[in-house]
């Protein structure tokens, strides 16, 4: 069992997002390539809290990612996404339907 909720506040334009992802629905090929990306990212690795001077324009990322017994959130603003998190993040924002 392996989900993946995920939140974006913050910026002047963009709506919020609130995205609860459940692996384990998804089509084999796509839950890996999710499984993946956390990997890349080496996600269990970040601190939980990553935000720091948030300006209020730009956006705050909250990512919670359980898969088995692990549980791990991250919260970060854009600022210091890293390269393979930054992957995730477009990645999950593309799931999210259109308003």
């Amino acid at each position: 069992m392996a989900k993946i909720l995920f939140e974006r506040s913050g910026g002047f334009l963009e709506p919020p997002i609130d995205l609860a992802l459940d692996l384990d629905a998804l089509a084999p090929h796509e839950a890996q390539h999710f499984m993946y990306l956390i990997e890349d990212a080496d996600f269990f690795r970040y601190p939980e809290d990553l935000v720091t001077d948030s300006t209020g324009d730009e956006f705050i990322y909250n990512i919670t990612v359980e898969a088995g017994d692990l549980q791990h959130r991250v919260r970060v603003n854009e600022m210091y996404l890293s390269e393979p998190l930054q992957m995730l993040v477009d990645e999950l924002s593309e799931l999210v339907p259109a308003s």
